[in-house]
C-alpha cells in the first residue's frame, strides 16, 4: 500500500519492476520525466558486472574506513538482489559481461541504486593520484578498473535517484546513506553533485533527516 510510504514520492510503478537492456542507447542529456526513464537511463550507464563487483570491493577496502556509512554484507545482498548478480563469481568475469536486467521491488531500491552509482564513482577516484596520474604498480584488478571509462553523468543520476525522495522529514536508512555518500563525494570533488554555496545547507539537511 503506497500510503504506508509517505516519505516516498511514488508514481505508478509495478510492485516488481524489471528492465531489459534495449538495443538503442538513450541520450544521457535528455530530460528525465519519469521514474521509468530514469531507471532505463541508469541501466545504460551501468558498467559491467566485473567492474561493479570490483568497485564495491575497492570501496570497502579504501573508502569505507574513512566513510563507514554502508554495511558491507547488507549492501552486497541488496545489489545482488536488484542487479541479479553474484558478487563472488561475477567479479571474476570478463569485463564485457553486462547486467542483463535489474528489478525494483522495494521503495528504497532507488536509493540503493543511487548509493551504488556513488560507490562506483568514489572507487574510481582511488585509482588516481592527486595530480591525476594513475596509481603506480597497479594490480590486475586495478588495471581493469583504470581502463574502464565511466559515464560522466553517473553522479547526476545518483542525485536524480535521491531526488525521488522527500528529504525534509526523517527518511529510511538507504535514503540517508545515499545522501551521505553524495555528500562525501562532494567533499572530495567539490563541483559535480552540488552548486556553490549548497554544501552547508545540505549538511544541515542531513542532520535533520537523521
Amino acid at each position: 500500500n503506497k500510503n504506508n510510504f509517505p516519505l516516498f514520492q511514488y508514481t505508478k510503478i509495478p510492485k516488481t519492476f524489471s528492465i531489459q537492456r534495449p538495443i538503442s542507447t538513450p541520450s544521457v542529456n535528455s530530460i528525465l520525466v519519469s521514474k521509468d526513464s530514469l531507471l532505463k537511463s541508469i541501466y545504460q550507464i551501468l558498467p559491467s558486472k566485473m567492474v561493479i563487483c570490483l568497485s564495491i570491493e575497492r570501496f570497502f577496502n579504501y573508502i569505507y574506513p574513512f566513510a563507514p556509512y554502508l554495511d558491507n554484507q547488507m549492501f552486497i545482498n541488496d545489489i545482488e538482489r536488484i542487479l541479479n548478480i553474484n558478487y563472488q563469481k561475477d567479479r571474476l568475469l570478463n569485463e564485457n559481461v553486462n547486467i542483463n536486467d535489474f528489478k525494483i521491488t522495494d521503495k528504497n531500491d532507488l536509493a540503493i541504486i543511487g548509493s551504488l552509482l556513488t560507490v562506483i564513482k568514489l572507487s574510481s577516484l582511488t585509482l588516481y593520484s592527486n595530480n591525476g596520474a594513475p596509481i603506480l604498480n597497479p594490480s590486475n584488478d586495478e588495471c581493469s578498473l583504470i581502463n574502464i571509462t565511466l559515464s560522466d553523468k553517473i553522479i547526476d543520476y545518483a542525485q536524480l535517484c535521491l531526488d525521488e525522495f522527500c528529504l525534509f522529514k526523517r527518511c529510511s536508512l538507504p535514503v540517508l546513506q545515499c545522501a551521505i555518500l553524495l555528500r562525501e563525494y562532494q567533499k572530495r570533488n567539490g563541483c559535480d553533485a552540488f552548486a556553490d554555496g549548497d554544501s552547508q545547507t545540505y549538511t544541515s539537511l542531513l542532520i535533520q533527516m537523521a
